[in-house]
C-alpha cells in the first residue's frame, strides 16, 4: 500500500521491517530489514514517522524502545494506529486465531496470534511512551464493529460489503472503540 502511495514523490521514503520485501521497489522508497529495536537513522532523520498496525506486533518488552527510537528518528509528525487493548477485542481475536487454526490459514493464524502473545496497547500506554499526550486522537469501532469484523473474517465472501457495513454501522451507537488513530506535532 506505502509502496504505491510514496513512489513518484520528491521526498526519501524508508519502510523498516524485519522480513525482507516480497517484490523490488523502484524510486525513491527504500525497504530496510531491521532487527526489530534499533532503527537504522541518525537523529531526526524524518519529517513524519508512520506505525499502522503494527506496534501490537512488537513484544511488549520491546515496545518502550520501538518508540523511544520512533520519537528519535523524527522531526515533526509520528502518527500511530492501532487495535486498543479490550476485553471483547482480546476475545475477538482469540475466536479468529481458533478459526483460522482450525481452518489451516497458517498466516492469519500467526498474524492474529501475536496480538494475542504480545497484547493489545492502550493508548495511555503509547503516550506515556512517547513522552506526551497526542495532539490529535481518533477512535474508531465499538462492539458491533468487533462482530460485524468477525462475520467479515469468517465469511470472506462479505468484504465485498464493507462499505455498507461501515456507512451502517457509523449510523449506530457503538460507544466503545477498539481502535486508535494517534499524532503527535512536535
Amino acid at each position: 500500500m506505502f509502496e504505491t502511495l510514496f513512489q513518484g514523490r520528491d521526498q526519501r521514503f524508508a519502510i523498516l521491517e524485519i522480513s525482507p520485501p516480497k517484490n523490488t521497489l523502484r524510486g525513491n522508497v527504500e525497504y530496510i530489514v531491521y532487527g526489530g529495536e534499533e532503527f537504522p537513522f541518525s537523529n531526526q532523520s524524518f519529517d513524519l514517522g508512520i506505525a499502522l498496525h503494527a506496534i501490537e506486533h512488537v513484544p511488549r518488552h520491546i515496545r518502550p524502545r520501538v518508540i523511544a527510537e520512533l520519537v528519535r528518528v523524527v522531526r515533526h509528525r509520528i502518527i500511530l494506529a492501532f487495535p486498543m487493548r479490550r476485553l471483547h477485542f482480546e476475545q475477538l481475536f482469540r475466536a479468529i486465531f481458533t478459526l483460522y487454526a482450525a481452518i489451516g490459514l497458517s498466516k492469519m493464524k500467526r498474524f492474529y496470534e501475536e496480538h494475542l502473545r504480545y497484547g493489545l496497547p492502550t493508548p495511555h500506554f503509547i503516550s506515556s511512551l512517547v513522552g506526551s499526550p497526542p495532539t490529535s486522537s481518533e477512535f474508531y469501532f465499538g462492539k458491533l464493529s468487533c462482530l460485524v469484523l468477525l462475520i467479515q473474517l469468517t465469511f470472506p465472501v462479505l468484504v465485498p460489503l464493507s462499505g455498507f457495513f461501515a456507512r451502517t454501522i457509523r449510523k449506530l451507537d457503538d460507544r466503545e472503540p477498539v481502535f486508535a488513530l494517534l499524532w503527535w506535532r512536535f
